[in-house]
């Protein structure tokens, strides 16, 4: 049985493959065209909004922008092109996570192990690593762990679960105080996290 190409299986059957299904079925090729043709295709969506939406829309007064964008696109000739483009994007953008989500698998990690290594409390991981920390409003604030300072500049805000240092421009959830203090790759945090 011989390889067929992607466009020519999808022309073959009655509807489009899903991503699951064209990852599975071409491996390689997903692997190898899916960014390229998602990066290509936005690529054409903007020089194509450029072209011919953005200079109409430029002219309305502010309040108005989102309401001219809306009309112009759909009075506009070709608007079956942006509609096309539009679709293939969601498509390829769906075929990248799908081909990420099968990476991420391949290494012993699900997105369940990822969402509950991300929700791990930042407040407990700084106990931890002895990082005090004081309640200022709806943040904590403590002494950044990745540089020397004087005054507190490392932000924890613990209803999104994230950190952020004034001093250094660190900043990320769970998993990236983990692997910068533990020295550890993104898999070995998140499973430490996850246990």
């Amino acid at each position: 049985m011989s390889e067929i190409p992607l466009a020519e299986a999808e022309r073959r059957y009655t509807r489009s493959l899903t991503p699951g299904e064209a990852v599975k079925v071409f491996p390689k090729e997903a692997r190898e065209l899916a960014p390229q043709h998602l990066a290509l295709a936005e690529q054409a969506l903007r020089a194509y909004y450029e072209r011919f939406i953005a200079p109409a829309v430029r002219r309305a007064r502010p309040e108005d922008r989102p309401i001219v964008e809306l009309l112009v696109t759909a009075r506009w000739p070709n608007w079956e092109v942006i509609s096309e483009l539009s679709r293939r994007i969601r498509h390829l953008r769906r075929i990248v996570a799908t081909l990420r989500e099968a990476k991420i698998k391949g290494r012993g990690l699900t997105s369940d192990a990822i969402e509950r290594a991300k929700k791990y409390p930042l407040e407990d991981l700084c106990a931890q690593y002895g990082v005090e920390l004081t309640r200022s409003g709806r943040t904590l604030k403590g002494h950044c762990p990745f540089h020397e300072d004087r005054k507190p500049s490392f932000v924890i805000y613990p209803g999104e679960n994230r950190f952020y240092c004034f001093g250094c421009h660190l900043h990320g959830d769970a998993i990236e105080f983990l692997r910068r203090m533990g020295n550890l790759t993104f898999a070995e945090a998140v499973k430490e996290l996850a246990r």
